[in-house]
């Protein structure tokens, strides 16, 4: 029997700083073609707080990352209590407590209370005895300050009393709590495949999902997994149709039109096609950061930098801490020699994850061949070759090393 079992859209709100986990949760539905739309708006632009509460309505659920960054955070804590002014969002939100918060008590509540309290007392001293109209944003901030220290305990209750689970219980339990949650029609299914997804060994994989089909009958998500699993074991010819398959069930997929597009694009060299797919994951999802990303991609490799750079530009408008758009982003401004805009962007890029190997040899290449500063170049491969794992790379960052030190000679 195949199933219609059309994808929830669930919006995922976390502080950047615990990213790490939230890429673990997306990740994981991912592998079952479920892609959580990333909370990455910054409040600062311009129409920011009407754009995220557009995201959340057009959401079926909000998943919250609850940890002391998040709570400590400005921006997490103004579009949280923006989210809870709508009563009608209040069922759509799942708290996900992570690095173990304390907030069960008033005791510890007041905690943050304090906190709140003392950041809206420090901005306010800063802005006595300083013209209103030259600080505007400031005092809008404190304008936030006050809201939320106003309305934290409040918030910090209302979580506590809804629905919830740390991330090493939904792990072990393979997010039965959160599919349950979602008020699917069926979950067994899903469960299942988010316990096959866990699999390393990808042939053991396979077997695992051909027994899932014979038990649960096709699924778009099966379908993509299997998909998955086909494209890891070299099988594209398979891979391609059982993603194809898996889109005549669920047309409206982001995340497989994805894929799709990446395997054309690399498996078979069909750049043109891999772009309609790209094009078409974004027309379904706007602030799918991975298919805008390989959509930039492409452009480059058709030589249309002012495309790729516009492509990136937006993707760091949506997600203003994705390195590997920084990164890409500095490499297209080198071909408009922008010194400047090319160590901003590499240097946030490491900024925001500090094991980007390819950021720093980049750096490095561009401290070394363009700007011919020795120091920093040097600085830069060798970090790169401290945090690297793959021994390609390293040797590569030797050959680096050794041609510079030959022309340094």
């Amino acid at each position: 029997m195949t199933k219609s079992s059309k994808s929830p859209k669930i919006f995922l709100s976390y502080s950047w700083k615990d990213k790490e986990e939230a890429s673990v949760i997306e990740n994981d539905f991912y592998k079952i073609g479920i892609q959580l739309i990333k909370d990455t708006i910054n409040i600062k632009f311009k129409d920011s707080i009407s754009n995220y509460m557009k995201s959340i309505r057009n959401a079926d659920f909000a998943i919250i990352l609850i940890s002391e960054n998040y709570l400590k955070s400005q921006n997490c804590m103004f579009e949280a209590l923006e989210i809870l002014k709508d009563q009608n969002h209040t069922k759509k939100i799942l708290p996900i407590f992570i690095k173990n918060p304390k907030i069960f008590n008033a005791k510890e509540r007041i905690k943050f209370v304090k906190y709140w309290k003392q950041q809206k007392e420090e901005l306010n001293e800063e802005l006595k005895n300083i013209d209103t109209t030259s600080t505007l944003s400031s005092y809008k901030d404190l304008k936030n300050l006050e809201n939320i220290y106003s309305s934290i305990d409040e918030f910090l209750k209302k979580i506590t009393d809804l629905k919830s689970s740390t991330l090493e219980e939904l792990k072990k339990e393979n997010y039965k709590s959160i599919i349950d949650y979602l008020d699917l029609e069926e979950v067994s299914y899903l469960i299942d495949l988010l316990f096959i997804s866990r699999i390393e060994n990808y042939s053991l994989k396979e077997i695992a999902i051909n027994n899932h089909l014979e038990k649960f009958g096709k699924s778009s998500h099966a379908l993509f997994s299997k998909a998955q699993t086909k494209e890891n074991l070299g099988k594209k010819e398979e891979a391609k149709l059982l993603y194809k398959e898996s889109l005549k069930i669920e047309g409206n997929n982001s995340a497989t039109w994805n894929n799709l597009g990446f395997l054309l694009d690399k498996q078979f060299n069909q750049i043109n096609k891999a772009f309609d797919c790209y094009k078409k994951a974004i027309e379904i999802e706007p602030n799918l950061i991975v298919a805008r990303i390989n959509l930039a991609t492409v452009y480059s490799r058709k030589n249309k930098f002012k495309k790729a750079k516009d492509e990136y530009q937006k993707i760091l408008e949506i997600a203003p801490h994705e390195s590997k758009a920084h990164n890409n982003l500095a490499n297209i401004y080198r071909n408009y020699k922008e010194k400047d805009k090319i160590i901003y962007h590499l240097t946030e890029a490491i900024k925001y994850n500090p094991k980007y190997v390819e950021a720093y040899v980049n750096l490095a290449n561009y401290y070394d061949i363009e700007l011919n500063e020795s120091e920093k170049a040097i600085e830069y491969y060798n970090t790169a070759k401290k945090i690297s794992n793959d021994s390609n790379i390293n040797i590569m960052i030797d050959k680096m090393i050794e041609k510079h030190n030959k022309k340094k000679k």
